[in-house]
């Protein structure tokens, strides 16, 4: 009787799509070169800079969505990460409205799939053009 070989797991493909497309988003926001924040609240900068996503990334729908997203030093991003009522319903209402009115009918929206592959090709082609 010949032996049964295992096919590849599917869920370990697509995490691996999933964490590229994620390394390729935030270099993508990362690339606008400055906390956002600065300037906006009492928290000083300091740090790298870092991807902040404004509705939390486990939120398939708006994971890899530029609007949902923002370039904040570690300081800021830290601080916020600690206070999330006061990031969704204060500051980003206040210093980013048009993301704030884009995302609100978005927030409670479900995604049962996404093509993490066709993403990430999607985000290496807007970082080509950067660079």
């Amino acid at each position: 009787m010949p032996l049964a070989i295992p096919k590849p797991k599917k869920k370990k493909k697509k995490k691996y799509s999933m964490k590229k497309a994620d390394i390729l988003f935030s270099l993508l926001v990362r690339s606008r070169g400055k906390c956002q924040a600065k300037g906006l609240d009492r928290v000083d900068c300091k740090g790298r800079l870092e991807c902040a996503h404004i509705i939390s990334r486990s939120h398939k729908l708006t994971r890899f969505d530029e609007m949902n997203a923002l370039c904040l030093c570690a300081k800021h991003h830290f601080y916020y990460t600690n206070r999330p009522h006061k990031w969704f319903w204060d500051f980003i209402p206040k210093k980013f409205p048009k993301n704030y009115k884009y995302l609100l009918p978005l927030k409670n929206k479900l995604v049962h799939s996404t093509d993490f592959e066709a993403i990430s090709i999607d985000l290496q082609d807007r970082l080509d053009k950067i660079e």
